[in-house]
């Protein structure tokens, strides 16, 4: 699937393969999923510290009364509270009318988890900082952050500050998420999709992070023995790369914020959530993105297409649910050995930095709509198409082509194949599908109705 810009040259090139270990691992989590499903006894270690027979509204109940207490002593506003919902398992509800552009809420940064929490905590940032010391060298927040979230959740527990909020994280049996399925399931319900790949990449780079993570020195310092395993390893790197919350080029974990549920506003579909840090430095900061009257869901519009939604949080976002404006379907072009051989690579110096290529000729785009494909797709394909040179001399390099366009034409009709014979009934993969071969069916039709218009190709000639 990957190759090299060097592969292009001919010569041999290492592409990070997975190693047997990290493939092993796989497996096994795999299996690990296979027996949960076959309900063979396995200790659920998502249940400790949980009060033995807590509903999950009891849970938010206490959730509620923990957060507002908070807001309170600092002054903060919060018109909104955790509830129980059906289809979200947990949402927001507005205890207030809230306006468009209203601030809604004011987290408290002293309940908000981030990389300064775990160096500051007084039990664990200095085991911590020894850990840095001897194992990372270079400080690296994530890591920080994810080992803090399995100390807050299972070492602390109940004695963590955070425990309110902790308590209501997701547990892998919650979640129906890419990353938690078997290879098996990953196949079967995405294999048209480029996601598919991108998943089984994902799951194989977390193995690789833990088995990395195993051999540095001083992390016995931070846990007891055996306490953490790749399940819990796995659960932490879920969390925080699907709930974080990002400002000042660092990740939080914001209670309450947290549990806000997507979808595109009535009015403005455009206007994406946005969090910032106030000028005190006190309080994490949202507006609303439109009206919402007092007792009723509250939503943000993360602003990301299915692909995004669906490998980290589990949905997608059709016209039953207002639809995407940020929808579009992954496309990966990459030049193949001969190709490469056949390029005179000093001539495509002014492409190549054009596109910013380094090490791997391949180009990545989301695209949506024909008429607004990327100026970097049409110079990619002059590139791999060795016919830069001439589209240079007539100053049309970087715009469509009729070659360029039934190229794409022809890579989408190979692709909806795939659609065409897609089986699976699993109902939130089936949702994802469809909505990416639309994308897909209406890039193809645009792109002949360009062909048509601009470069005179007959419908008979269409691909």
């Amino acid at each position: 699937m990957w190759r090299l810009l060097c592969d292009a040259f001919g010569s041999k090139c290492d592409i990070d393969p997975v190693t047997a270990a990290a493939a092993m691992a796989v497996k096994k989590a795999d299996q690990d999923v296979a027996d949960k499903k076959s309900n063979k006894k396995i200790l659920d270690e998502f249940s400790v510290g949980m009060k033995l027979g807590e509903t999950l509204e009891e849970k938010v109940q206490a959730f509620n009364k923990w957060f507002s207490e908070s807001c309170d002593k600092e002054g903060a506003v919060h018109a909104i509270e955790a509830a129980v919902l059906p289809r979200y398992r947990i949402g927001t509800t507005t205890t207030e009318d809230v306006e468009e552009d209203e601030v809604y809420l004011q987290v408290p940064l002293t309940i908000i988890m981030d990389v300064q929490k775990a160096r500051n905590d007084p039990d664990f940032g200095a085991p911590l900082s020894e850990f840095n010391e001897k194992a990372l060298k270079n400080r690296d927040s994530f890591t920080e952050l994810l080992l803090y979230l399995i100390d807050q959740r299972f070492v602390k527990m109940q004695k963590s500050q955070f425990w309110a909020y902790l308590s209501l994280l997701p547990k892998p049996s919650d979640l129906d998420v890419p990353s938690l399925w078997t290879t098996e399931e990953v196949v079967e319900r995405l294999s048209p999709s480029f996601l598919a790949p991108q998943v089984m990449n994902y799951r194989e780079r977390m193995v690789r992070s833990y088995q990395a993570l195993l051999k540095m020195e001083g992390l016995s310092s931070l846990f007891p023995e055996g306490l953490l395993t790749f399940e819990k390893f796995r659960w932490a790197f879920i969390i925080l790369d699907s709930r974080s919350i990002w400002w000042k080029s660092e990740r939080h974990l914001v209670p309450m914020l947290d549990f806000i549920n997507c979808i595109e506003g009535p009015s403005n579909p455009s206007r994406v959530h946005s969090t910032v840090l106030d000028d005190s430095g006190r309080f994490a900061v949202t507006k609303a993105g439109w009206d919402f009257k007092a007792g009723t869901q509250l939503f943000e519009n993360y602003g990301q297409p299915n692909l995004i939604y669906f490998q980290y949080h589990g949905f997608s976002l059709t016209g039953d649910d207002g639809g995407n404006t940020h929808d579009c379907v992954h496309f990966e072009l990459n030049i193949t050995r001969d190709e490469g051989q056949r390029i005179n690579w000093d001539s495509a110096a002014d492409v190549i930095k054009r596109l910013r290529l380094r090490q791997q000729a391949i180009s990545i785009s989301c695209l949506n709509e024909a008429s607004k494909i990327p100026e970097s797709v049409w110079l990619f394909l002059a590139l791999k198409m060795n016919t830069f040179d001439a589209l240079r001399d007539s100053d049309e390099l970087g715009f469509p082509t009729r070659d360029g366009l039934q190229f794409l034409v022809r890579m989408i009709s190979d692709r909806l194949a795939a659609y065409d014979s897609y089986t699976s009934r699993h109902i939130a993969s089936r949702k994802f599908i469809r909505s990416e071969e639309a994308i897909l069916r209406n890039l193809k039709k645009g792109m002949n109705e360009i062909l048509q218009k601009d470069f005179d190709v007959s419908a008979a000639d269409e691909l």
